[in-house]
């Protein structure tokens, strides 16, 4: 969510995001928070009231001074963790919605949300669903993969086919090319 002294009400729309995630897109963290988000807690407590969010927030955008993005880096029953980040250029690039392609020593990755789907290495590719063999993970993966390799499903299995035969698909699964 990007936040300055004029939209600072909008840090209540942050969305959920792995840390990690947000550094391979570029995001830098400035400040972290620890936040009651049950609207419960006492000024005394270590997590920050709403009244004492604001405050504090308000201080910390003005000797910023310039537009910042904000995320929740991780969440508990009644608190939160919220981090103010600012952007740079990255070498990783956005292929597709929620997917990114990262450089690696050996070639790249390619991450759909918080999982490496592939991993392209000096041995061949690696691959991965993460448990979540859906449409979007499969349709990931064959945008990647060389000519003559593609991860098909029959009656809820998912297979490999390869220009010699065809394999079972199993997580992390490597394809020797």
């Amino acid at each position: 969510m990007q936040l300055n002294l004029s939209t600072i009400k909008n840090v209540y729309k942050s969305e959920i995001v792995e840390i990690e995630t947000l550094e391979l897109k570029g995001y830098k963290l400035i400040k972290e928070y620890f936040v009651d988000s049950s609207q419960l807690g006492l000024e005394y407590e270590p997590a920050l009231t709403k009244c004492q969010f604001d405050k504090e927030l308000e201080i910390d955008l003005k000797k910023i001074n310039k537009t910042v993005y904000s995320f929740i880096i991780n969440e508990g029953q009644f608190q939160v963790y919220l981090g103010l980040f600012s952007k740079s250029k990255t070498e990783n690039k956005t292929i597709a919605r929620n997917t990114l392609e990262i450089k690696t020593k050996d070639g790249f990755k390619i991450r759909l949300y918080n999982t490496d789907i592939i991993e392209k290495t000096k041995d061949g590719y690696i691959l991965n669903s993460g448990g979540f063999q859906t449409d979007t993970t499969k349709s990931r993966i064959n945008d990647n993969l060389p000519i003559g390799y593609k991860v098909f499903q029959k009656d809820y299995d998912w297979f490999i086919q390869t220009p010699q035969k065809i394999v079972e698909f199993k997580d992390n699964i490597l394809i020797k090319i």
